[in-house]
């Protein structure tokens, strides 16, 4: 396993290329050895640019498959089940399959649910969307310390990275 120096992780990137390309832009002024893309890809406004896009970075770049990568292939597939046919989250995720090719749908459908990398002076790191055990678990600042240990144990790593939730915000704060 190669050991890398400084990984950036983007999580939840949801379509947005105009947030993206601001996150590239800071990234080319300070490069990594390596990115990792931490899941939640294409569900949002611009789904093939986006993927387009990551797809050109310049480092080596390591994939997640989160919930709505998931749920995009299942729009793409028709295979959203019927009581969530309704829900705006996969009405989202049923759109933004529209936007991708066949190979961009296998391709999401591939990715890892889980990602170990050994990076220097940390040792081997995990990286997943939620948790180790379900990319729908939500980890918040509210969450228990004793729930929050178990999920650390679960997931066998002394380190571990993910998104975590702000309850009052409902939005990433990595």
């Amino acid at each position: 396993m190669t050991r890398l120096g400084t990984v950036a992780a983007l999580y939840d990137i949801h379509g947005n290329l105009p947030a993206l390309d601001a996150v590239i832009a800071e990234l080319k002024a300070d490069p990594p050895d390596a990115v990792v893309i931490g899941g939640d890809v294409v569900a949002g406004p611009m789904p093939s640019q986006v993927l387009a896009r990551l797809r050109e970075l310049p480092w080596p770049t390591h994939w997640l498959r989160g919930n709505a990568d998931r749920a995009v292939v299942m729009g793409y597939d028709g295979t959203i089940p019927a009581k969530l046919l309704e829900h705006p989250l996969f009405r989202g995720d049923a759109w933004a399959a529209r936007f991708i090719t066949r190979a961009d749908r296998d391709f999401l459908a591939s990715l890892p649910p889980l990602l170990a990398l050994e990076l220097e002076g940390l040792g081997e790191v995990l990286f997943c969307h939620g948790t180790a055990l379900s990319d729908e678990e939500r980890v918040t600042t509210a969450t228990p310390p004793e729930r929050l240990a178990g999920i650390i144990d679960a997931a066998g790593q002394e380190l571990l990275v993910a998104v975590i939730m702000n309850r009052q915000l409902s939005r990433a704060v990595v």
